[in-house]
């Protein structure tokens, strides 16, 4: 995913950090990611390669970003990253400062030119500013005028020579002033917003909160964000199917006979969710999350279910397994729980514990959504789910991790051995190279284009282009494990977002077919270079190619051996120079 990287250091004000947090949620989400960032990743981690902007939002009063920053903020926007500074105008600076003498004060330097643009915050201020100003957009063909309120501060730029534009001005009774200004520093560009954000009331009907809504959505617009049209998406979860493959309908008895659901509809509480069960044929109460049983090998129509298509997807699934040489046995993907919308596929499955150790101990479980308004990434990231992006979770429920566990002598295929707990972490690398895999099928991409999809170590996917050095992530991977009481067996959920047909600016692998990542096109001249690309196929593939991995995964033990050579020709690292930072001192 694009992310947007919001600085949230010590000399933040801190309602500042969480006015522009929501803000720009609520502005350019599900284009973009919009996390927090401090200090030590911004000096530790390798961030600037999926940060499409970093956002430097008000300071405290008598604060300023420290100028150890300066270095790391201007490699990025020189390299071709760019830095928005809200409720900041800017002046110019004398002297390199940076990369030349010393100097305390943060600045934004181009070596080619030796100009120097320091942001100027707007001063906290003890009481709300009611003084209004009317705002007008600059340098474009759509006019954009709208009356606000606050304080703003003034731009200094006489005298740069870069190439720079007036973004937006500021009509005053005393004439027009700089109100939003943008400047190429070196291949990338800084661009600083004046007008007072702080003063908005989020989600009022206020006419001043609309006015600093429209013109900021404005301002992301000309520094090349592409926000969201508001498409009257539900934000809350709603009800799920729970059905099997309709060759195996025994499946989804055998559920509701572990749950002990002895009559519907029957409520089912849990640590993070409560459930109610329904028949197929009942209508479901929307205030509580309702789960509609499909019995006897019955599939809701595609009418029930207009973003995924269910029968095609079992379809798919059997035509999958017989190709992989899967075995007959509950597999993966066969029984599901499906919803237009839910918070997480992830959370549903991993959180919910009582849910979660009363599922039979040999049916794989699948969580799948067509959007997802709370998902979850690797640690404290988020997963944005846009139109377009496969979100699902597996639970591959009580695999053994002992001789003596119950279930070590399973019957089932899937669980044919046990595996040491040490080899559970090759279970992210297995899946992504599934997924990899999967996309080279002509199924999906077709060798060719299927080649640029890669592994990101340790669990996100990566496509490139041949000839360049262009990396855009299009997917990741979560796995979750939960132990059962002595540790014999666990229960694994893995989870995975895949942008199969999302519109730009995300990169899906439906747009990798043009010249370049970068290339803005619109989707409505899509040529038809993948005719055949559906969620269904491409999830039914990836299932597929994983189920007949995680067999011989498992059937060795966890040994990732035989999996090696094939991972390392996948993976986005070959003739990456590595620095060691365990050693004093640090090697390449």
């Amino acid at each position: 995913m694009v992310n947007i990287l919001v600085y949230s250091g010590p000399e933040v004000l801190p309602s500042a950090l969480k006015n522009t947090l929501t803000l720009l949620a609520r502005l350019l989400i599900p284009n973009y990611t919009v996390q927090p960032v401090g200090v030590h990743v911004l000096q530790n981690q390798p961030w600037t390669s999926n940060c499409s902007v970093l956002v430097l939002p008000q300071l405290r009063s008598g604060h300023t970003i420290s100028a150890n920053l300066g270095p790391i903020l201007n490699g990025f926007v020189e390299g071709g990253g760019q830095v928005l500074c809200l409720n900041s105008s800017a002046k110019v600076v004398k002297g390199m400062g940076i990369f030349g003498e010393v100097s305390n004060e943060f600045r934004f330097t181009d070596r080619a030119t030796g100009a120097s643009l320091a942001p100027v915050f707007l001063q906290e201020a003890k009481e709300k500013d009611q003084t209004t100003r009317r705002i007008r957009s600059e340098g474009s063909e759509e006019i954009v005028e709208e009356i606000v309120e606050g304080g703003m501060p003034e731009f200094d730029i006489a005298g740069i020579k870069n190439p720079a534009q007036i973004l937006a001005k500021s009509i005053e009774q005393d004439g027009e002033h700089i109100a939003a200004f943008q400047c190429q520093i070196g291949n990338g560009f800084v661009s600083f917003w004046a007008p007072n954000l702080e003063n908005l009331s989020l989600g009022s009907s206020d006419n001043s909160d609309k006015s600093h809504l429209i013109l900021l959505r404005f301002c992301l617009q000309r520094i090349g964000l592409k926000t969201p049209t508001p498409s009257g998406r539900t934000s809350r979860p709603l009800p799920q199917f729970l059905l099997s493959s309709p060759d195996k309908s025994e499946l989804v008895q055998a559920v509701v006979d572990s749950l002990g659901l002895t009559s519907l509809p029957f409520v089912f509480k849990d640590e993070s969710d409560t459930f109610q069960f329904h028949s197929y044929e009942e209508d479901a109460e929307p205030d509580i999350k309702h789960v509609i049983i499909c019995p006897g090998g019955t599939v809701p129509s595609h009418g029930d279910t207009p973003l995924f298509n269910l029968e095609m997807y079992f379809n798919h699934l059997g035509a999958a397994r017989t190709r992989e040489g899967c075995r007959d046995a509950p597999g993966f993907g066969e029984t599901v729980f499906y919803s237009h919308v839910v918070t997480s596929t992830q959370t549903m499955l991993d959180k919910n514990l009582r849910l979660l150790s009363q599922l039979p101990p040999t049916i794989p479980i699948l969580s799948l959504a067509s959007h997802q308004v709370a998902g979850r990434g690797r640690g404290s990231n988020s997963w944005i789910s846009p139109e377009g992006c496969l979100t699902f979770s597996l639970l591959i429920p009580r695999v053994p991790l002992s001789p003596h566990s119950p279930h070590a002598n399973s019957t089932s295929a899937l669980i044919a051995s046990y595996i040491p707990p040490s080899k559970l972490v090759f279970i992210q690398y297995l899946f992504a190279l599934a997924v990899a895999e999967a996309c080279r099928t002509d199924f999906i991409l077709g060798s060719k284009l299927g080649d640029s999809v890669r592994i990101k170590w340790p669990n996100d996917i990566y496509v490139l282009r041949s000839g360049s050095a262009e990396k855009v992530k299009i997917g990741g991977i979560l796995v979750n494990t939960a132990f059962a009481p002595g540790g014999k067996e666990a229960d694994i959920v893995i989870g995975c977002g895949l942008n199969v047909f999302c519109r730009a600016p995300l990169i899906s692998l439906v747009r990798l077919g043009y010249p370049t990542l970068s290339s803005p096109h619109s989707d409505a001249v899509c040529p038809p270079i993948l005719p055949n690309l559906s969620m269904e196929l491409t999830l039914t593939t990836i299932l597929s190619k994983f189920e007949k991995m995680w067999d011989r995964f498992l059937a060795s033990g966890g040994d990732f051996e035989p999996f090696l050579n094939l991972y390392l020709e996948r993976w986005l690292h070959s003739d990456q120079l590595v620095k060691l930072t365990t050693v004093s001192p640090p090697k390449l």
